[in-house]
C-alpha cells in the first residue's frame, strides 16, 4: 500500500470518456464526468483488489488532443532513414498547407476550428453525370454539378478559390473504359 496510481482521461467522441492507466492493463469508458470517475475508482479497487500494491491515491488527469484528430504521420510503410525523412517533410508541407488555408478561411468565417473546417470542405463535393447520347450515336454527353452549399461552404469555396477547380462543362467528352 502507498502508491499512486494515475489514469489519463481522454475525450472519445459522442462515446464520452476513456480512462487508462500505465503499468496496469486497466481501462474503462463512461459517458459523463462522474461516471468516469466512478468506474475508474471501481476499476482500480477491482483490479487490485488481492494485491499488496493497493493504491492510496487514484488520480485522474485530463488529456485534450491539440487540434483533434487531423493531424496524422500514417500510414507510413518506409523503412530507410532518407525515405522516412522525406515521409515526414512531406507530412509537414501538408500540415503547413492546411494550417494556411485554416488561417485564410478564418478571414471570411471567423472562429471556424480546424475540425469545423475540415468538415466543411469534406462536404463540398463534384459530380459528374454522364448521359447517352442523344439519337443513340456519338460520344456521353457530360454535366458537372456541385452539391448544396452551406453559407460558410460557399464563402470558404470563394475565398480559396475552390470554385476555380470545377471542371466547366465542355460540350460532349468521350468517355473510355
Amino acid at each position: 500500500m502507498g502508491m499512486e496510481q494515475i489514469f489519463k482521461v481522454r475525450g472519445a467522441g459522442e462515446r464520452g470518456f476513456c480512462a487508462r492507466t500505465r503499468g496496469h492493463a486497466i481501462l474503462t469508458e463512461a459517458d459523463a464526468w462522474d461516471e468516469i470517475r466512478r468506474s475508474v475508482l471501481e476499476a482500480a479497487v477491482l483490479h487490485f483488489e488481492e494485491s499488496p500494491e493497493h493504491p492510496r491515491l487514484v488520480q485522474l488527469h485530463y488529456v485534450k488532443a491539440k487540434d483533434g484528430g487531423w493531424l496524422g504521420w500514417g500510414p507510413m510503410h518506409h523503412w530507410t532513414d532518407s525515405k522516412i525523412r522525406i515521409h515526414a517533410f512531406y507530412c509537414m508541407l501538408g500540415i503547413s498547407l492546411l494550417q494556411y488555408l485554416h488561417r485564410e478561411s478564418r478571414k471570411v468565417w471567423p472562429g471556424l476550428s480546424m475540425e469545423q473546417f475540415l468538415e466543411e470542405l469534406r462536404q463540398i463535393q463534384q459530380f459528374v453525370l454522364l448521359y447517352p447520347p442523344l439519337g443513340g450515336n456519338g460520344p456521353n454527353r457530360v454535366a458537372t454539378v456541385l452539391s448544396k452549399q452551406t453559407l460558410a461552404q460557399q464563402a470558404l469555396a470563394e475565398s480559396l478559390a475552390l470554385n476555380s477547380s470545377v471542371v466547366p462543362n465542355v460540350g460532349t467528352t468521350e468517355l473510355s473504359l
